[in-house]
């Protein structure tokens, strides 16, 4: 089966952010399972800070949510498995409400996204990375 990787770079939370995106790119064709590695590093201040992995089925005009992280004031990192094969529940085109810690799987489009918000204000020392692996 093969593999492949991306890795986004740090990003650095130094203020509140509302719906902020960065884009990921399209999945690799085959793609059947999409493995996430979070790692938010927390450093001082804020409160908390939602991340959202999100995919477009119609060439990047509507997003939804596939999986939503949450964090507060410690530092964590999560894996979450994504599988894009079983026959998944019927589910809403919902974007940035997808409840925390929580995934869709069986549902996906041919491009991803990430997308966050911020309460308060953390410190440059508080980061977030996100590492994709696609099989």
């Amino acid at each position: 089966m093969a593999t492949d990787t991306l890795s986004l770079d740090s990003i650095v939370i130094t203020a509140a952010a509302a719906g902020v995106v960065v884009g990921i790119g399209k999945v690799p064709p085959g793609t059947k399972h999409i493995t996430l590695h979070s790692n938010f590093t927390y450093g001082s201040g804020g409160t908390t800070a939602k991340f959202y992995l999100q995919s477009s089925a119609d060439g990047g005009v509507t997003w939804f949510d596939i999986a939503a992280l949450a964090h507060t004031t410690a530092s964590l990192r999560r894996m979450i498995s994504i599988d894009l094969e079983v026959a998944g529940a019927l589910a809403t085109a919902a974007d940035g409400t997808l409840a925390d810690n929580t995934k869709i799987d069986g549902i996906g489009g041919d491009r991803l996204r990430l997308k966050y918000t911020t309460v308060g204000v953390y410190a440059g020392s508080s980061t977030y990375k996100l590492d994709l692996i696609y099989r």
